[in-house]
């Protein structure tokens, strides 16, 4: 990362990333013993899987896009198979073979809990942005947590957040 891109992001981090409520929030959760905060914490468990040709790491959404792709993907070689495609039948027949067997391992996956490390209150916007990008997010009493699962490096180190910042054009 170059002096300025660092600079970008250590005035976004300043700006939008200023508490760290990670005792606040450990409480709440440790209080919530009729797990009504449980439906508002978003990616709190992730999915990983060895297909045929990748290895699949990804939330529930990214789980689901995935299986809709493989899907269509199937369809689309059935289809070319029925056409009469240049392409090899025995090859479309092994490759809808391979998709076929992703597709049981994606709907068998089993879900690996992702724990946040520190908790950090953050704008709802930018709670939102988190979550598309698998992030931990508790959203509770009018409050937006990123649950940081990685303290490794400071805040303005973080990958996701110079994503976001980049996309801002901040």
């Amino acid at each position: 990362m170059n002096n300025k891109n660092y600079r970008r992001l250590t005035a976004f981090v300043q700006q939008y990333i200023t508490h760290n409520q990670t005792e606040l929030v450990d409480i709440l959760l440790k209080e919530d013993t009729q797990m009504k905060y449980y439906n508002n914490l978003h990616n709190h468990y992730y999915f990983r899987e060895q297909l045929s040709n990748s290895l699949f790491i990804g939330g529930m959404d990214n789980l689901s896009k995935k299986r809709d792709e493989i899907t269509a993907e199937i369809q689309m070689l059935r289809q070319e198979g029925k056409k009469n495609d240049p392409l090899n039948p025995i090859t479309a027949v092994n490759k809808i073979d391979l998709l076929q067997k992703d597709l049981r391992l994606l709907e068998d996956a089993k879900p690996l809990p992702k724990n946040a490390l520190e908790w950090w209150l953050v704008p709802y916007w930018l709670a939102e942005r988190l979550k598309e990008r698998d992030e931990v997010v508790l959203q509770i009493l009018g409050c937006n947590w990123w649950g940081r699962s990685s303290v490794k490096k400071s805040l303005n180190r973080e990958t996701v957040l110079f994503q976001i910042c980049g996309e801002l054009e901040y």
